[in-house]
């Protein structure tokens, strides 16, 4: 069951995300319309959450939505990494007040295990550091390199584990000693150890 859009409109927001600049190491491109959100990969919420929504989306959304995205913006930012243990108590009420107002704000259909789940954002970043230090596909880049040891649909552990191992045989890690390539020696009489000599 999928909720109608809070946006007024998606045009005018979708042209404004196309034409927005990004600096060179965020490669974000917004190919969905604004209106299927809940189609975007994390690093365009992300981007739209962290940095850009609230002067970007505030104009397209109802007062009543564009101060409940706020909250949400603000307690976010704020577990994004905060810097004192206030920032983090500031953003639990944040959220607590968000979770709170979302059924008033939407309806009965938002309260999901997800709108829970931002309940404990806060524990989290006491015990673990701020969210951007905690990241949820942290295995992303082995998953590739298991993919490529099963082939077909049976089996795929035995696969895995059986060509993993042969690899494992077949390409012992080498080892070798470092060569020194600093001086190994040096002179009694050197002028740098001066100063280690009793006067």
């Amino acid at each position: 069951m999928r909720m109608a859009s809070p946006l007024k409109n998606g045009a005018p927001l979708d042209k404004q995300l196309q034409a927005i600049q990004l600096p060179h190491n965020m490669n974000v491109i917004y190919v969905d319309s604004t209106l299927m959100s809940d189609q975007w990969k994390a690093k365009n919420s992300r981007l739209v959450v962290l940095y850009i929504g609230v002067p970007l989306v505030i104009p397209h959304l109802s007062q009543l939505v564009a101060s409940h995205f706020v909250l949400y913006a603000m307690a976010i930012k704020l577990l994004h990494c905060p810097k004192t243990p206030e920032e983090i108590t500031l953003a639990e009420q944040l959220i607590d007040r968000y979770c709170e107002q979302a059924p008033l704000v939407y309806d009965q259909r938002i309260e999901l295990l997800t709108l829970h789940a931002h309940l404990h954002l806060a524990d989290q970043a006491q015990i673990h550091g701020g969210l951007a230090f905690t990241y949820a596909y942290s295995f992303k880049s082995s998953i590739r390199f298991i993919k490529r040891k099963a082939h077909g649909s049976k089996s795929l552990a035995t696969q895995i584990a059986y060509w993993t191992n042969l690899q494992c045989m077949s390409e012992p890690t080498k080892f070798e000693i470092p060569i020194s390539t600093a001086v190994n020696q040096i002179d009694m009489n050197h002028l740098s150890i001066d100063s280690y000599r009793d006067q």
